[in-house]
């Protein structure tokens, strides 16, 4: 844990006061292959997948698909819409058609597919403004 004081703390306090959050909702989801969901844009919200175990393909809108493997992380800042799937070119289907509603401060549980496990924890963080837009994608220490 690191704890801030004097100067720093005062710069952490002016970098986090214009954003103001008006949800959160995350998911635990049991995917087995053969698997694809289509996550909607969503200009105020970040978007976050954490891969539990096994692997998947992560897939922005004018981005080459990127492998996800246990432990690894993909954020997007801007809620960017995007794909996850068990292989880079399948279809997915719409992930408002397999969640609906997600009020903030919900949680879910999704199960889809049928074959290789690929838990996956995902979260939506929700604020008054929209993110500045960039897209990142990266790959965490393991």
């Amino acid at each position: 844990m690191v704890i801030l004081e004097g100067a720093a703390q005062d710069l952490l306090s002016e970098l986090l006061r214009p954003i103001r959050l008006t949800g959160v909702f995350h998911s635990w989801w049991d995917l087995r292959a053969p698997w694809a969901i289509e996550g909607d844009a969503e200009s105020t919200c970040a978007v976050l997948h954490y891969v539990a175990e096994g692997s998947c393909w992560i897939t922005a809108d004018g981005a080459a698909p990127v492998e996800l493997r246990s432990g690894d992380l993909a954020v997007y800042p801007t809620g960017t819409a995007h794909r996850l799937s068990d292989a880079p070119d399948r279809r997915g289907l719409p992930l408002r058609t397999l969640l609906g509603n997600r009020p903030p401060g919900a949680s879910g549980r999704l199960s889809l597919g049928g074959g290789g496990r690929a838990p996956v924890f995902c979260a939506q963080v929700c604020t008054t403004t929209p993110a500045p837009r960039r897209r990142c994608t990266r790959r965490c220490p393991g």
